[in-house]
């Protein structure tokens, strides 16, 4: 969908007149302190929760034990049953807990998962099956491109009497610098009428960032299965921050989602299938009903920007490194040109 949306990133959560009173024990970075207010008024080391009866806290692993990293009142309203702060999972050497007791969150309760030996044993094996997949999702890819380009000098090496070639020229548009997302933007879980969503958001200083990957979602025909739902975009109302609001996975991205889980053939079979399909669509050069989607180059294809849903499939994500190219149909003079420097090939 092509539209502009204008809202917070508390817009499932409305401004109370008064503080709800949990108190959680407060700690962040400077650059971080700003954001992290707005969930309460903060005294010294404890904040008092504007909006919510939750305590959270993000957590380092140093050495396979938490450290602190980011305490504070929550800053969305979910359930939080627990009364102490415990966690069992961990993502790139994080971890986060809610908790519904006062300062429950200055200690965390760490109960990694214990794992079997029979996924100890199969750890080497996974570790090879995920190269080899690799290799052929790749091999694919540049099967693919070989056809794609043989076909192309096929049609212009025909009988120009039965069938004219039609040679077309390529160049590039949005041009960019590529940064990794965590340079420049932050991932949030929000609600858009009531349902969970994923808010990417670009600070000012990034604009140009952020109206780069907007351009691409907004192309023509842009919808496909394999490629995360573009939802809209706007600017979060309090912190100037330039949003883009996408479909929610749940089971993050395809590298989280791998270090924490062993997947059988059929589910990786379905994972591969996706992100071949989703590659194809993204590089295709569709017309449909006098609409035009050009081709679309990821360039920035890794496991960190694809994403994996409830359901085992996966969808192709960050395209704030991609480049659109547009296709036209050149001159007669520059057709002249190319027909001059290709004919010693055609003897």
């Amino acid at each position: 969908m092509n539209f502009w949306l204008s809202f917070s990133l508390f817009a499932c959560v409305a401004t109370p007149a008064t503080s709800k009173g949990r108190r959680c024990e407060f700690l962040a970075r400077p650059s971080e302190v700003p954001k992290v207010r707005r969930a309460g008024h903060v005294n010294g080391t404890v904040q008092l929760c504007a909006y919510t009866d939750c305590c959270m806290g993000f957590f380092k692993l140093d050495g396979g034990q938490p450290r602190p990293d980011l305490l504070g009142c929550g800053m969305m309203n979910v359930q939080c049953p627990e009364p102490s702060c415990s966690a069992s999972k961990h993502m790139d050497n994080y971890t986060k807990c809610v908790c519904s007791s006062d300062l429950c969150n200055a200690n965390m309760t760490w109960m990694p998962q214990n794992r079997t030996d029979a996924y100890m044993n199969i750890n080497a094996f996974s570790d090879l099956w995920r190269l080899g997949m690799a290799a052929i999702a790749l091999g694919t890819l540049l099967l693919v491109a070989v056809l794609y380009v043989a076909a192309q000098w096929r049609q212009l090496f025909k009988d120009p009497s039965k069938n004219p070639p039609k040679i077309l020229t390529i160049f590039l548009i949005f041009p960019h610098e590529c940064n990794s997302v965590g340079d420049f933007a932050s991932v949030w879980q929000a609600c858009l009428d009531g349902t969970p969503v994923a808010v990417k958001a670009f600070p000012a200083a990034h604009a140009q960032k952020f109206i780069h990957e907007r351009k691409v979602f907004e192309l023509p025909l842009m919808e496909h299965s394999s490629l995360v739902q573009y939802l809209g975009a706007g600017r979060e109302l309090r912190g100037g921050e330039r949003v883009l609001v996408l479909e929610l996975a749940e089971h993050g991205s395809l590298k989280n989602f791998l270090s924490l889980h062993t997947s059988d053939w059929r589910s990786s079979l379905k994972l591969a299938q996706f992100l071949t399909q989703g590659l194809a669509f993204l590089h295709s050069d569709l017309y449909r009903n006098g609409v035009h989607k050009p081709p679309v180059a990821h360039c920035d294809l890794s496991s960190s920007n694809v994403l994996v849903r409830s359901d085992g499939s996966c969808a192709l994500c960050d395209f704030g490194c991609s480049t659109v190219l547009r296709c036209v149909q050149p001159g007669p003079a520059t057709l002249g040109a190319l027909e001059t420097m290709l004919r010693p090939l055609q003897r």
